[in-house]
């Protein structure tokens, strides 16, 4: 079995993400499994290869990680609004 791990957020699915991910349950075998990691809710379709993850439940480290270069004018991905826990 494959496993393919995406990640997405509310805005990016809008901007086309879900035509992707319609695309690749077309064409990804059918024992293929999609793991999406998700800053937000979202509505994904039904589909039983299909698995959908909360990214800072998750990825604990990850808030640490922002938090500490919240600060840091190089460090660019702050433009997130992640879900404090």
């Amino acid at each position: 079995m494959i496993t393919f791990i995406t990640s997405t957020n509310k805005k990016y699915w809008d901007l086309g993400f879900d035509f992707n991910l319609e695309t690749w349950l077309k064409f990804f075998p059918i024992d293929c499994r999609i793991i999406i990691y998700s800053e937000d809710d979202l509505l994904i379709p039904e589909d039983p290869r299909l698995e959908i993850r909360d990214l800072y439940t998750s990825c604990p480290d990850l808030i640490t990680f922002i938090e500490k270069y919240k600060d840091n004018p190089n460090f660019r991905i702050l433009d997130i609004n992640y879900k404090e826990s």
